[in-house]
């Protein structure tokens, strides 16, 4: 008799469990719980780093977009967000380089991949400095790169023109001509 009564308790819960598979979905409007991902993209010598944090809902998973928070990380010290990057198309292969004797940091990012121009943020832990765009057009020779860094950081170079090559000073946000070291 205890026998018969277990089966079929458990033949209706089974039930139960199988007939509401297909309403699962519906229940997860009530809980939707959060995807997040991190990824460091600067560190400085004194382990001191920018960290960006992507999340969206469950629900946003294959539509809508990701919202970003950049956060300043330091030992010893609590993470601070620094809510003044409203930065939207942040990629995860993004990278920020710190400008070295100082606490500035540089952002250099392309804008889609089909288009040479680059954006440039420039900001410390407390605010954005200057922002600009420079247009990449050609490789630098001898790579395939169409920018590098010079001067601790301080310096992006890049060729707009065939002819020559042009220079983005970081801590003044102007642009002069750039002469490459001779061989």
């Amino acid at each position: 008799m205890k026998k018969k009564r277990l089966s079929k308790r458990l033949k209706v819960a089974l039930l139960v469990l199988l007939g509401s598979t297909p309403f699962a979905c519906c229940f997860l409007c009530c809980f939707p719980w959060p995807i997040k991902e991190q990824k460091t993209v600067g560190v400085r010598k004194d382990a001191q780093r920018i960290v960006v944090q992507g999340s969206r809902t469950v629900f946003d998973r294959n539509r809508g977009e990701w919202r970003y928070k950049w956060f300043l990380e330091e030992p010893g010290k609590p993470r601070r967000e620094m809510a003044f990057l409203v930065y939207p198309n942040v990629y995860f292969s993004d990278s920020c380089w710190p400008v070295d004797e100082s606490s500035v940091w540089v952002h250099f990012k392309r804008n889609n991949p089909v288009s040479p121009t680059h954006t440039v943020l420039v900001f410390n832990d407390a605010q954005i400095l200057h922002r600009g765009e420079l247009t990449c057009e050609y490789e630098l020779e001898g790579t395939h790169d169409r920018y590098k860094f010079a001067n601790g950081n301080q310096t992006i170079v890049y060729r707009r023109t065939k002819e020559g090559y042009d220079a983005y000073d970081v801590t003044t946000g102007t642009v002069t001509d750039w002469k490459p070291a001779e061989k």
